[in-house]
């Protein structure tokens, strides 16, 4: 588990990464499997941790959203 592995403040930037691109991903109006998997966690109170499998590769798609 993530948790276990690395300390509170690299905690906190995972977390703080994925909310800025779930931020990005709403100002943008941008939608992706992946991300919705993302969100999805976080709204059932959870970390997302692991591979979040998808159907599609994403090249490079995410990079938009900066």
């Amino acid at each position: 588990m993530i948790i276990e592995k690395n300390t509170e403040s690299e905690l906190a930037d995972y977390v703080s990464d994925d909310f800025g691109l779930i931020y990005d991903s709403f100002v943008l109006n941008y939608k992706d499997e992946w991300l919705e998997k993302v969100i999805a966690a976080y709204k059932n109170k959870k970390i997302s941790t692991g591979v979040l499998y998808c159907k599609f590769k994403f090249g490079g798609k995410l990079k938009q959203i900066h």
